[in-house]
């Protein structure tokens, strides 16, 4: 997958600014990425790369199915299990 770069210089300047005087290296780099991720998010969810409810009760059902057995389920199969 290729990364888009979501802070700039100015935006982690200003982000870092914000925080406590004391704040260690870590945690700095901490909120760094918090933020990136949030925005990485955010811009999934504009660009429409979102799942329904429905969907991932669906793959938590598959993954349950298949941590379990070695068959994996159909839709008919994960409708109707009830598991969720």
């Amino acid at each position: 997958m290729n990364k888009v770069k979501i802070l700039n210089k100015a935006d982690a300047s200003h982000l870092i600014e914000k925080l406590p005087e004391d704040y260690s290296m870590d945690e700095i780099m901490s909120e760094l990425h918090f933020k990136q991720q949030v925005e990485e998010g955010l811009r999934d969810v504009r660009e429409g790369r979102v799942y329904s409810h429905e969907q991932i009760k669906n793959m938590v059902v598959k993954w349950r199915f298949t941590s379990h057995t070695s068959k994996y389920p159909n839709d008919s199969e994960v409708k109707s299990s009830g598991r969720i």
